[in-house]
């Protein structure tokens, strides 16, 4: 075993899920799962969670994603309340299960509704999140476009001409002249 993969796996499994629910696990380890909870911490926690490609925010969405299609319930709760510790908001799960819906199909984004509403109204009533960020329902609707800026690329490919520029903006994506032409 490597110790040092292992520990770092236990400390990202510890953040994600929270002390209670990783020492209720290690409190049920036996001669018969010992080796598969030493696999589980030392690989997809410690290389697969520990590897800083992904954040763990970015590993939450994929995970809901997944385990939705699986239609794995239980890792699904857990890793909803996961999710809201790895800073996604219950307005963003509520995305992710729409997306869930078209890609997985409604019967388990109906599941994933239920599950993930408990998650969060428990979370909610509480008041805290595992690590003690306030859980809190933003208003539903379209994300704040007023950041995204208009960018000009230009088009060297065939059929463009020299003037011409795709314009990138928040509601279309448009052929354009580029500045300054006639």
């Amino acid at each position: 075993m490597d110790q040092e993969t292992y520990d770092r796996g236990m400390a990202m499994r510890r953040k994600v899920h929270g002390d209670a629910y990783v020492d209720a696990a290690l409190a049920n380890v036996d001669d018969f799962t010992r080796d598969f909870q030493r696999l589980a911490t030392q690989y997809g926690w410690g290389e697969i969670w520990g590897d800083p490609t992904l954040t763990p925010r970015e590993r939450s969405l994929l995970n809901l994603g997944m385990l939705a299609a699986l239609g794995k319930m239980r890792e699904f709760e857990s890793h909803c309340r996961g999710a809201l510790n790895n800073g996604l908001t219950p307005n963003e799960i509520r995305a992710v299960l729409t997306q869930i819906a078209v890609y997985c199909g409604f019967p388990v984004a109906v599941d994933c509704f239920r599950v993930a509403r408990e998650v969060i109204n428990k979370a909610q009533a509480t008041g805290l999140r595992e690590h003690g960020t306030a859980v809190g329902l933003e208003p539903r609707g379209r994300p704040d476009r007023s950041r995204i800026q208009e960018q000009r690329i230009r088009s060297p490919g065939a059929g463009a001409g020299p003037n011409n520029a795709l314009q990138l903006t928040a509601s279309s994506v448009r052929c354009a002249p580029a500045s300054g032409s006639s």
